[in-house]
């Protein structure tokens, strides 16, 4: 029952959020590594596994609450048991991954949850290998968001800032644009895989 309800939910909250139509025409690797930054609900987590396993990759997904990963082995243990799937317990600034270990590295509602947004770029960065690409979508400082706690005008046009300047001035930005409530930038990290 916990699987259908949040697939139903993944459904809903990614049609305001179109991130399978950003990943169909970014996620252009058949067999690609990915790793997701954070599982959080596990929302978009449904998204990317869908996509990716009808491309054959694999994803892991990391979050620091280890609330998060018991909750999502529970609604995607059939994708750990098959491979395609794992789950670890992870802050964002600090990966145990070896560098250039996977092909993307997506962030969805993440980044303004995350308090050393450089610090967590840079590994994401580290992690990514040579012309691999990052995906991140987050929140807009739009009126509507203002009113969730913790998301005020002043924070999302802080953290906006700071991940668009970095992203351009470290990697090569491929797309980018506002949707409704976020926005969203696909950039590519430079030299051949």
């Amino acid at each position: 029952m916990l699987r259908v309800l949040w697939y139903v939910l993944s459904r809903a909250l990614n049609t305001i959020v179109d991130v399978r139509a950003i990943y169909r025409k970014h996620i252009a690797s058949r067999t690609p590594r990915v790793l997701e930054v954070a599982t959080g609900f596990g929302i978009n987590t449904w998204a990317l596994l869908e996509f990716l396993r009808s491309i054959g990759g694999v994803l892991t997904s990391i979050d620091i609450d280890p609330k998060a990963i018991r909750r999502a082995r529970k609604i995607f243990g059939r994708y750990v048991e098959e491979g395609i799937l794992s789950l670890d317990v992870v802050d964002a600034r600090s990966l145990p991954y070896n560098s250039g270990s996977f092909d993307y590295v997506v962030s969805h509602m993440t980044m303004h949850h995350i308090n050393d947004i450089e610090a967590a770029l840079d590994e994401m960065l580290r992690v990514l290998k040579p012309g691999g690409r990052i995906i991140i979508v987050d929140l807009n400082p739009t009126i509507i968001m203002s009113m969730i706690p913790e998301h005020g005008k002043k924070k999302l046009d802080s953290v906006r800032s700071r991940v668009i300047k970095y992203v351009w001035e470290k990697l090569s930005v491929i797309d980018h644009g506002d949707l409704r409530f976020s926005y969203y930038i696909v950039a590519q990290k430079q030299g051949t895989s």
